[in-house]
């Protein structure tokens, strides 16, 4: 007996989205090099930095924060920042991007 795949209103691995939970995330793991500095940049999602390995300093408009190990940061959208990676490092990058619908 064959069974067929459940049906499916979207692609596999996007979710449905609601006003709690914005449809699109994008997660990465990223290793720096000590010394590596990721030039000031900025993103219209919400951004949250965790260090898994090393220590990083995010400069931030008004401030400096260090993120040693196990640390996490969160910044709001279009926050301008950059990251230097103070010895080797690795790091968990989450962005949630807005729904296209609401901007």
């Amino acid at each position: 007996m064959t069974t067929s795949p459940p049906h499916r209103d979207r692609p596999l691995g996007q979710t449905g989205g609601s006003e709690q939970r914005p449809a699109r995330r994008l997660v990465t793991l990223t290793a720096l090099k000590a010394g590596t500095v990721v030039s000031e940049h900025h993103t219209r999602g919400w951004v949250s930095v965790q260090t898994t390995a090393g220590h990083l300093r995010i400069k931030l408009p008004d401030r400096l924060v260090d993120l040693p190990v196990g640390r996490l940061l969160i910044l709001e959208q279009n926050v301008p920042h950059d990251v230097e990676a103070l010895e080797e490092s690795a790091f968990l990058l989450a962005i949630a991007l807005p729904d296209r619908a609401t901007g």
